[in-house]
């Protein structure tokens, strides 16, 4: 191929430091065209050329994902109303706090809470507290109240239902191997400070108020605070009635509330998921919500029909018997969707109902797709 070809081919230009450049027509075209497709504010792919079955050579298939158009927001409120938090209680610590568990870690037998001089003090459900410490030779009913919080310190270590109530030697070995877990001296005499002391199990720390190279809690404070337990938690629209949020769900939307970057689902009732509604508050307050008993939070309602899109006018392909429909990607494959266009839009685009999501991948040039003639 002479020169003169090559430069039919492709485009030349320098770069500041003097290095020639050329540049395929077909590059520049195809860069072009995804530059004028992303003006019209939707998402655009690009997919590689391939050999479609029964048709000599390749085509180029441009797809698009759709934008979903019939979206409204309107102003409202979620009130939320809280049971009393959960708390624990600091045991008589000396010392620096050298850990400290994360909000939201869930309280169970045998989690740590926080490190005390590198000694991990771990929880403890029963229906007393230690009080003393415990070595060989000693006896009480305090002493299956070790073998309890042994059993959550090892995970190992099952409280026989005729287990004595008198430290033994296999009792003492037991201590020593929680006191390895955690970090502690093992003496063979357990350290009831080794342990937090919890009537309950199962909530969420929403708190610990201890910080890393901090002494430790005083003795006897409330030091970790629990997630208020939501009683209640309702939206309601502002300037609009709840009817507003039931047609909503009659007719299949999805409806959220959103405030403070978080959206949270809610039924025709204005009722929220309540996970999402976690995520929402922390969002909102950090670990204070629900010290006040309820609160009020101001957002927007968030109203979309899944089914109403809009799509370029190229991607919509009509048959000879009049039916309309889309070539949607579907698991590699090339599949028609009916739909039906129901407006006009901007920029050439057309508004159509069908089975689609906002997700759904949808050809840009269909009548280019030598297999798919009908809907």
């Amino acid at each position: 191929m002479d020169n003169e070809e090559r430069d039919n081919e492709s485009v030349g230009y320098r770069t500041a430091d003097g290095r020639a450049v050329r540049v395929s027509h077909l590059f520049i075209c195809v860069a072009l065209v995804l530059a004028s497709l992303s003006v019209a504010g939707m998402i655009w792919v690009l997919r590689q050329s391939r050999t479609l079955p029964g048709v000599s050579g390749t085509i180029t298939v441009l797809w698009a994902t759709p934008t979903v158009t019939d979206s409204e927001s309107y102003p409202g409120q979620l009130v939320v109303k809280f049971g009393n938090p959960k708390s624990l209680i600091a045991p008589a610590w000396n010392g620096v706090v050298t850990s400290v568990a994360r909000d939201g870690t869930v309280v169970e037998d045998g989690t740590a809470l926080v490190a005390i001089d590198g000694i991990s003090r771990t929880v403890c459900s029963a229906s007393s507290p230690l009080y003393r410490p415990l070595g060989l030779g000693d006896a009480g009913a305090d002493v299956l109240v070790l073998r309890d919080c042994l059993a959550a310190i090892t995970g190992e270590y099952a409280t026989p239902v005729d287990a004595s109530d008198v430290v033994d030697k296999p009792l003492v070995a037991e201590i020593n191997s929680a006191a390895d877990i955690i970090g502690a001296p093992a003496t063979g005499v357990f350290d009831p400070d080794w342990v937090i002391w919890t009537p309950s199990t199962g909530w969420t720390v929403g708190h610990i108020s201890a910080s890393v190279g901090q002494d430790a809690p005083s003795a006897g404070s409330p030091f970790v605070f629990g997630e208020a337990g939501i009683k209640g938690a309702y939206v309601t629209p502002i300037n609009a009635s709840l009817s507003l949020l039931q047609d909503a769900q009659k007719q299949g939307d999805h409806v959220t509330f959103s405030a403070a970057g978080v959206g949270v689902a809610i039924n025709g009732l204005g009722i929220p998921r309540l996970s999402a509604l976690r995520r929402l508050l922390r969002a909102r307050f950090g670990s204070g919500a629900g010290g006040a008993g309820s609160v009020t939070v101001s957002g927007t309602i968030d109203v979309t029909g899944p089914r109403q899109l809009e799509v370029p006018q190229s991607a919509l392909l009509v048959d000879g018997s009049g039916e309309s429909c889309v070539v949607a990607l579907v698991s590699g494959e090339d599949v028609t969707i009916p739909v039906t266009a129901t407006a006009a839009a901007d920029q050439g685009n057309v508004i159509i109902n069908g089975d689609l999501t906002a997700s759904t991948v949808v050809a840009l040039n269909p009548y280019d797709i030598p297999r798919i003639r009908s809907c």
